[in-house]
């Protein structure tokens, strides 16, 4: 089990690093910069120039050394977690039989991973159409927030279902289950703004201008019927967040260490979103701004998941 569990958080970490590279395609708008799939301009690896690019429909016109490599990358990323998801799948159908749950869980992780994949595909083949991008996005988080039911799971001699919940944990169950429909509900508004941002930022030549000349800090002025309410609904979750995070970790007990800590980092990764969205406001819309925002985004869909599983869980002190 110890190698078990140890190989449980390595796929963890890694599809975690998977949304972040995804978020850098999303990023540096390169999420077509390999037009067909699984191949990529036809081909096993991508051209290096515009001689090698097959000459079919428009693949030439669209070519981008950078952002072709940035996709296939981001692929190469996506068959590593893979393989490992496969590993850990394997590994624990034969040695922990016995945890019926564990196994369900990370069967279906497995299943979830194969369709993703697919959806990716799908993604490539529809244009980046927002409603398969969003959907892919939140298969993500979904595939994430199993894996880490999984890992909890991996750790049964440590944790166990409380019977009964008491009224200020029930309260605070619910209180996270509140804070993660806002959370999700401004992260399918958030990518409805990257969408929009898109439309306005064209295909200029130049990486901070459109083909119109409009600068890069401008890109949210044209939007402010999504911006607007991006920004209100981002302050109402803080509001809530915070005020569970308090609620957690004044009512829960000093001896329930693994809640407190799953609540408290949940606290800093929402001052760290808040802090990068203002960024993303004020100073320009940097590119790198984009990818910490989603990939915050996505740590706290998963901070939230972890708080909630703790909340119905009790540690055993053994």
């Amino acid at each position: 089990m110890p190698r078990l569990r140890r190989l449980l958080i390595t796929l963890t970490v890694a599809t975690w690093f998977l949304v972040a590279v995804g978020s850098l395609v999303r990023a540096a708008g390169a999420g077509l910069g390999c037009p067909d799939w699984p191949l990529c301009f036809g081909k096993l690896l991508p051209p290096t120039s515009l001689d090698q690019v097959p000459d079919n429909g428009n693949w030439r016109e669209v070519f981008n050394l950078r952002l072709a490599w940035i996709e296939y990358i981001n692929r190469l990323f996506g068959i590593g977690a893979g393989l490992i998801a496969i590993w850990a799948t394997w590994r624990t159908w034969r040695v922990a039989r016995s945890n019926r749950p564990l196994v369900r869980t990370i069967s279906w992780m497995m299943v979830l991973f194969v369709a993703q994949g697919l959806l990716g595909g799908q993604v490539v083949r529809e244009h980046l159409a927002a409603f398969t991008v969003t959907t892919h996005f939140l298969a993500a988080l979904v595939i994430l927030c199993v894996q880490l039911e999984a890992n909890m799971l991996s750790f049964d001699d440590t944790l166990a279902w409380r019977a009964r919940l008491s009224e200020p944990r029930r309260r605070a169950l619910w209180a996270v289950r509140l804070v993660g429909v806002l959370t999700v509900g401004q992260i399918v508004l958030g990518t409805l703004v990257r969408g929009a941002i898109d439309t306005v930022a064209g295909k200029g030549e130049a990486p901070d201008e459109v083909a119109s000349g409009l600068p890069r800090a401008e890109w949210l002025t044209q939007i402010p019927h999504l911006d607007i309410p991006h920004r209100q609904l981002g302050a109402l979750t803080f509001i809530a967040l915070a005020a569970t995070v308090w609620f957690v970790m004044k009512r829960s007990d000093p001896g329930d260490v693994w809640l407190r800590r799953a609540a408290a980092i949940t606290g800093y990764v929402a001052s760290a979103q808040i802090a990068v969205g203002l960024v993303l406001t004020y100073l320009g819309f940097p590119a790198w701004g984009m990818v910490a925002h989603l990939v915050l985004a996505s740590t706290l869909v998963c901070t939230l998941f972890v708080t909630h599983q703790l909340l119905r869980r009790e540690q055993r002190t053994a």
